[in-house]
């Protein structure tokens, strides 16, 4: 899903993604292009790899109010 569609001149191009796959083998060749990432965890545990970048896991932040 791309959210803000409407919006002109963006500096960035946000994506709403749901990564079904449990493995790098399952995921396949890392896909190459000459922008960068901004990962936010919504749900759940992942681990990002990229070829700039050694391997960091990341998770969803739980706040309590």
């Amino acid at each position: 899903m791309y959210p803000a569609t409407e919006l002109l001149n963006k500096r960035l191009i946000p994506i709403i993604v749901d990564n079904l796959t449990r493995s790098l083998e399952e995921f396949g060749d890392l896909v190459q292009h000459s922008g960068e990432e901004y990962v936010y965890v919504l749900e759940g545990e992942i681990e990002v790899h990229t070829s700039a970048y050694a391997p960091c896991a990341s998770r969803q932040v739980i706040r309590s109010t």
